[in-house]
């Protein structure tokens, strides 16, 4: 069963996957608008640094770190995408 079907069987709503969408898109604004309100800026939207010095331990990514140059860049792939750069933070570094 799809994603909305288990909504619709748990709420007896009708949803539709463009529905979740909105909802997705309204809580990220929502989640989003609530750290710029609490002082959090642009250079705050990152990870810990041991996602970038510590190997991952398991799995088929194992020995694997990631690279903050990589990060970065998809990180602001997606500001520029949706604009938050300028939504939430006034502009990017």
């Amino acid at each position: 069963m799809a994603l909305p079907g288990l909504v619709s069987a748990v709420t007896g709503w009708d949803i539709t996957v463009d529905d979740l969408r909105i909802w997705g898109r309204r809580r990220w604004y929502l989640l989003r608008g609530y750290a710029r309100r609490e002082g959090h800026t642009y250079a705050d939207d990152t990870l810990p640094d041991r996602f970038f010095s510590e190997p991952i331990t398991a799995g088929r990514l194992a020995g694997a770190v990631l690279e903050r140059d990589t990060f970065d860049a998809a990180r602001d792939q997606k500001m520029d995408r949706r604009d938050f750069a300028t939504i939430f933070f006034g502009s990017t570094p």
